[in-house]
């Protein structure tokens, strides 16, 4: 545990909170500019499996390229309060992902090539990261401030 109370998170801990959730963020690199971009997200096997919109800008510029996921949430701790956590894995992205073998955050993808009008489905394409760098971390969530946090002083210069 460093200072401000946060602890690293070991690989096995990392998978087991990315299977707990459905949403994360993929971080790219398009056109110099970085971009970080919600996606559906699934663990499969070694790797994590993310959605794309087939022919869009952001999945041509995740095919075959250099790109993060993150996902976060927060979970009860040892006395009942809450604890925050995020983790990350790093990789090259492939779109010859794994078909998710359970029922996702978007549909199934219908087979290729997809014929045209076939609707939202046909429209995804998913994409893959191996799992080799993943990292994560825990921390307790801040105490948010209730109505009495702001109290005027009359000794305080700012105002």
């Amino acid at each position: 545990m460093d200072a401000v109370g946060t602890t690293e998170l070991s690989p096995a801990e990392c998978l087991t909170r990315l299977r707990s959730t459905t949403w994360g963020r993929v971080a790219i690199s398009m056109r110099a500019i970085a971009m970080v971009v919600p996606v559906p997200v699934l663990v499969f096997d070694d790797r994590v499996v993310f959605a794309t919109t087939r022919g869009s800008a952001f999945d041509r510029a995740v095919q075959e390229q250099p790109v993060s996921i993150q996902a976060d949430g927060e979970e009860a701790g040892p006395d009942d309060d809450h604890l925050l956590w995020s983790v990350v894995v790093s990789g090259v992205s492939t779109s010859r992902a794994p078909r998710p073998l359970r029922a996702g955050p978007v549909p199934e993808p219908a087979p290729e090539p997809a014929p045209p009008g076939a609707g939202v489905a046909a429209a995804v394409r998913w994409n893959a990261i191996p799992v080799s760098v993943i990292q994560g971390w825990r921390a307790p969530m801040p105490h948010r401030p209730g109505p009495s946090w702001y109290r005027e002083d009359p000794d305080d210069d700012l105002g």
